[in-house]
């Protein structure tokens, strides 16, 4: 800490709504930014709901392969550090749920589906399911889940109306499981144990960082958990829940640059301090384990 100034040594950015403009690139801006913190040993990550795998094809088109430390994917499903090859997985489903979800699942009237090794499998073909695959550039296959047997799968897409995915999300009640909303049209179920935050507490297994020094942006459902317990900036563009659990909003959404422009801001309003991490903040990391971090006073 550099006298009264708020100490930030990791930056974590989700991607879609977030770090990603409305093409699902990284602008220069935002790179620019991600870029200079990177200089000054500040610890980058990234926090998705998207694979790990699908992440990493894409880190060199963004310009980011040499900027991120670490990732954490598939809603928490998925840990990498990518400085040292570490990889962890945590919270994967078997198959089976797909049997026991079976007439809920048909009751919901949504399209539902899977992703394995680049494809998204789907129960039938939608003009939803059609448009989810495009989206995220996956193949897609409408022929049944039969050959899947024996893998384990991160979460269950679920796609539709509105009205339909409201319906679902309400009256979804399976011991553990949970429904995460994603926009107005999808929900995915997970297992109940699986957040960013979870993927958090294997980040601060590999670096030196402290949960209240740690900067996160974050837009939607599944970011509160990890908004919450970290020094943690809803986008403009963010749902209630995050802006209620954030410390702090950007002036910009982000697809128009929120993420670089909030960080120039803060680099730039003399209040806080970017730098590498030490080990010997550690013992003074008070609220490393669950406790959500406090908003310095202006």
């Amino acid at each position: 800490m550099i006298g009264d100034m708020k100490k930030i040594t990791s930056v974590i950015c989700d991607l879609d709504g977030t770090l990603l403009n409305s093409f699902k690139d990284v602008t220069k801006v935002n790179h620019n930014t991600l870029s200079a913190l990177d200089g000054k040993g500040v610890v980058i990550g990234l926090a998705s709901g998207r694979d790990i795998s699908q992440i990493e094809d894409n880190l060199e088109r963004w310009g980011l392969d040499d900027k991120i430390s670490f990732i954490i994917g598939s809603n928490g499903c998925e840990y990498k550090n990518l400085d040292t090859g570490r990889y962890v997985r945590q919270g994967f489903m078997s198959t089976q749920v797909l049997s026991d979800l079976k007439d809920w699942l048909k009751a919901s009237g949504l399209v539902w589906g899977v992703k394995e090794d680049g494809h998204m499998f789907w129960n039938h073909f939608t003009p939803f399911s059609f448009a989810g695959s495009v989206m995220d550039g996956l193949k897609a296959s409408y022929g049944g889940f039969h050959h899947l047997k024996g893998i384990e799968i991160s979460k269950i897409v679920l796609l539709g109306s509105p009205s339909k995915v409201t319906k679902a999300i309400d009256t979804f009640h399976f011991e553990g499981l949970k429904m995460i909303p994603v926009g107005k049209y999808s929900a995915e179920i997970v297992s109940a144990s699986v957040s960013k935050y979870e993927g958090l507490k294997r980040v601060l297994e590999d670096f030196p960082l402290c949960p209240e020094d740690i900067l996160s942006f974050g837009d939607d459902y599944n970011d509160i958990e990890l908004v919450s317990q970290t020094f943690g900036i809803a986008m403009k563009n963010a749902i209630d829940p995050v802006i209620l659990a954030a410390q702090d909003r950007t002036k910009y959404a982000g697809p128009q640059d929120g993420v670089a422009y909030h960080l120039n801001a803060m680099m730039l309003s003399g209040h806080y301090s970017f730098e590498k991490p030490s080990k010997s903040d550690l013992p003074n990391c008070g609220s490393q384990q669950t406790e959500p971090a406090k908003k310095p006073a202006e």
